[in-house]
Parts: structure tokens; sequence; C-alpha cells
């Protein structure tokens, strides 16, 4: 049906540290700036984006935003831009 296994990552401190010199909770903080939602504990979920269509592309897409936004750079208007593109494709009643 094209859901995946597993629709959360969990984010490794020590490798946040290490990438960004960030916690799980300033990486999530920096990501909000931008309008990618994370949980404060850095558990990343796929199943909305999933939910909205996003395919593999899309979630090279996703992995880049979230990289520059962890680095600093303002992505926000790109995030809106994916986000606009993406339309509800799985939906249970």
């Amino acid at each position: 049906h094209g859901y995946t296994a597993s629709h959360q990552v969990l984010l490794d401190d020590a490798g946040l540290q290490d990438a960004f010199g960030l916690t799980a909770q300033e990486f999530s903080t920096a990501l909000e700036r931008n309008d990618l939602i994370v949980d404060a504990v850095g558990r990343v979920g796929t199943s909305e984006v999933t939910r909205l269509g996003a395919t593999e592309a899309d979630m090279g897409t996703i992995a880049a935003l979230m990289d520059a936004a962890a680095r600093g750079e303002r992505v926000a208007d790109e995030v809106h831009g994916l986000r606009e593109r993406l339309r509800l494709t799985f939906a249970f009643a």
C-alpha cells in the first residue's frame, strides 16, 4: 500500500552533538523555528508527511532541510513550498 513499516526516527544525542553541537532540545528548537516539527526528545515522525503523499525523494529533501535548519540556515520558505505541494493521500475513516 506504500506505507512505511515504521514512522519514527530516533535521533542520537551524541550524533547531534558531533554533527551540530546541539542537544536534542536545541535541535528541535532549531527545526521548529523553520516550521519543521519534531518532539522534544528528538523523535522525528514520518507518518504525517507520508499520509500527505511525500515520496522517498521528498524525504531526502526533508532531511536536507533539517540539516540546513540545524546548521542555522533559514529554510522556512522552502518548508512552506514543500508543504504546499503535498496533498492528503492516505486517510482512514
